[in-house]
């Protein structure tokens, strides 16, 4: 009788066959962020993380400029010659990346197994698995029970935020996986004070991922048992983090201290205050869904929701210290997806949420909960979360066209596309706006003028940069070549001798 018993599962299902329906929908899942999942190195996000990354397997902390060797300050400036995630030393021809380590240390890994082109795609497979792994052991561990767990996995899973940052090579689901893992880690200390060194490793790993996941100090200390033995593991455990934190810093930027984002202060405003706050309280609902989202409102107060002062000042910090370090920053509001500044703290508003409903009702229900989730997979499709790989096909369409048609040594002015180009391509490349028109003069020389060569010298412009504004602006004479992707090429015709 106990053995039937412990082979069956909620309403009388074997767990066997639980277990394996689990299994499906999981890969299920993984094959959905596979298939639809965009590995290219496009916009600046995207082509910047591959760009590092493909720095680091050649173990080099800088990249030279390709330029002509004529080109020097102070007739020319080399900050017209960087990419999109890069930052250029004027005093020479090269150039620091200017994103953090942590995806491309991810990416550098993946690399090897499948190659760079499936490395993005392997990594954000294998992440959405752990995030969804570590947020059913994090619910247990918040006393939920293992259906209400399970309902939590489901709602990471459908939001579409999650899914919009899970199919590109960006740092946000990335850094709500090591949220999760920090937290979880944090709390098992508690009773095993080894733990710490894996919340040390956590920690450290989310801050290379992102510096401002440094704001997870507060809910992890909450977390955190309060032992020298813990406080010490933990600590050894970020050791590792730290130290390449400090080394890559110094090797690159020139300190321990320094970052690639540089002095970020005038990105922070108080009159950005009012609108940031309304923007959230709008989309995190939204994009939790809003049942959900009420619910967790409610789990300071609800007495059988286990809401210890311990487990609400844990919660409730995981998302505040997001909410308040970007609620003055200049872009949060901008549009829905500029949500994921806070996505790392979404597990905090669902594990409040769900231990309300749980203490409404041991048995999920079920019906509400599939109209909510549908809710959600609705909402996905209005907001065209899956179109992002078809948008950034676009940019490696243009680059291999390039490749293909314009001869090796020319020059490339443009500008959305200058992160791609430096990863797809070796052309000579130069930034649209920086250039001026006796910067496109100089440019001219360098390229051999009066010799013929003026062809060697193209725009490769979206229609949004407007390459009929940018020809008048720079001057010369511009010809139409071909568009690829509504990537606009011209190319300039030698001047009359």
């Amino acid at each position: 009788m106990v053995t039937a018993t412990r082979a069956m599962n909620v309403r009388g299902f074997p767990r066997p066959l639980v277990s394996a329906l689990l299994a499906v929908v999981a890969l299920a899942y993984a094959a959905f962020i596979y298939l639809h999942g965009s590995p290219f190195a496009a916009g600046s996000d995207s082509s910047g993380y591959l760009n590092s990354a493909r720095l680091l397997a050649r173990s080099e902390f800088t990249s030279p400029i390709r330029t002509f060797p004529s080109l020097a300050p102070p007739a020319w400036d080399f900050f017209w010659q960087e990419p999109f995630g890069f930052k250029a030393d004027n005093a020479r021809p090269r150039m620091a990346p200017t994103y953090p380590t942590g995806l491309p240390l991810h990416l550098l890994l993946a690399a090897p197994l499948v190659g760079w082109e499936k490395a993005p795609r392997l990594v954000n497979v294998l992440n959405v698995l752990a995030a969804g792994a570590l947020l059913y052991a994090l619910a247990r561990q918040f006393a939920l029970n293992r259906p209400w767990s399970l309902v939590a996995v489901a709602f990471l899973w459908a939001s579409p935020l999650f899914i919009f940052n899970s199919l590109q090579p960006l740092t946000d689901a990335l850094s709500l996986t090591w949220a999760l893992a920090l937290i979880l880690s944090a709390l098992k200390s508690r009773t095993r004070w080894t733990w710490g060194f894996a919340t040390g490793a956590a920690f450290g790993m989310a801050v290379l991922i992102r510096p401002t996941n440094a704001v997870l100090v507060v809910p992890l200390l909450l977390s955190l048992a309060w032992s020298w033995r813990a406080l010490l593991a933990t600590a050894l455990g970020g050791l590792p983090c730290a130290a390449w934190l400090f080394y890559y810093n110094a090797r690159t930027y020139g300190s321990a201290f320094t970052t690639g984002y540089g002095d970020m202060s005038t990105a922070f405003d108080q009159r950005f205050l009012i609108a940031n706050l309304a923007h959230f309280t709008l989309w995190v609902p939204l994009l939790i869904s809003l049942p959900l989202a009420i619910a967790a409102t409610c789990y300071p107060w609800t007495k059988r929701a286990a809401s210890t002062p311990r487990t609400v000042a844990t919660l409730a910090s995981w998302l505040g210290v997001f909410v308040v370090f970007y609620a003055t920053y200049f872009c949060a509001s901008e549009t829905w997806w500029y949500l994921r500044f806070l996505l790392p703290a979404f597990p905090a508003v669902i594990l409040a949420g769900l231990l309300v409903g749980q203490a409404w009702r041991a048995s999920p229900p079920w019906l509400l909960i599939a109209l909510c989730l549908v809710g959600q997979v609705v909402l996905a499709r209005n907001l065209h979360v899956t179109a992002m790989r078809d948008e950034e096909r676009r940019y490696v369409l243009a680059a291999r066209w390039l490749n293909t048609h314009v001869p090796p040594g020319s020059v490339i002015i443009g500008s959305q596309l200058s992160g791609a180009l430096h990863y797809y391509s070796e052309f000579i490349f130069v930034r649209t706006e920086l250039l001026t028109p006796a910067g496109l003069a100089t440019l001219r020389s360098a390229a051999g003028s009066g010799s013929g060569s003026e062809h060697l010298i193209y725009t490769a412009l979206f229609r949004f940069e407007d390459s009929a504004n940018v020809h008048r602006r720079l001057g010369g004479t511009w010809e139409p070549v071909t568009q690829i992707a509504e990537v606009e090429i011209s190319r300039l015709l030698p001047t009359t001798p």
